[in-house]
């Protein structure tokens, strides 16, 4: 039996593959974004947020550790990995305008455009083919207690099991 020449790191797969997704665009149509993909744990997030221009943050893509990665020979799997996709808002907004100002126009397109290069990388397949959606309206830390950031979100919590294969990301049309 052989042994892998070099560990898959699922944080430069996931970088790699998430370079593929198109900019996502303010509500009014004015402004385009880059998402921004990080992972670590609330302490990791809080030092990033503190030392952050929020205008160059959101839309976030979140990898939040811990989480249990098992390696064989030419492949990695991961039974609960959890991605968070967050903008910054504000508390003022009822859900409703939220789901109009957020949900439909930044997270919910870019939760399809992640779960689209997933289908299309070539390297990447869900365990059940499923994806748990948790939606989180203007969620902080100062609203829940066991938030675990310092900035106001809403965000849509995304939990799956998935195999990263041995090999290169294909090249992604979106």
């Amino acid at each position: 039996m052989g042994v892998q020449k070099e560990m898959i790191i699922v944080e430069d797969i996931l970088q790699e593959m998430f370079t593929y997704l198109p900019l996502s665009t303010s509500t009014d149509g004015s402004q385009d974004f880059a998402h921004k993909f990080l992972a670590g744990n609330e302490h990791e997030l809080n030092a990033f947020l503190k030392n952050s221009d929020t205008s160059e943050v959101y839309p976030l893509i979140w990898l939040t550790y811990p989480y249990s990665e098992e390696h064989e020979k030419t492949k990695v799997t991961i039974n609960n990995i959890n991605l968070v996709l967050a903008v910054a808002t504000n508390s003022s907004m009822m859900n409703d305008q939220r789901l109009l100002d957020t949900y439909k126009p930044i997270l919910i397109p870019l939760f399809e455009n992640i779960r689209m290069i997933f289908r299309r990388c070539g390297i990447f397949s869900l365990t059940d083919d499923k994806i748990k959606v948790i939606k989180f309206p203007n969620y902080s830390s100062e609203t829940n207690r066991a938030g675990i950031t310092i900035d106001r979100w809403d965000a849509l919590k995304l939990t799956f099991g998935c195999t990263i294969i041995n090999g290169c990301v294909k090249p992604i049309k979106i």
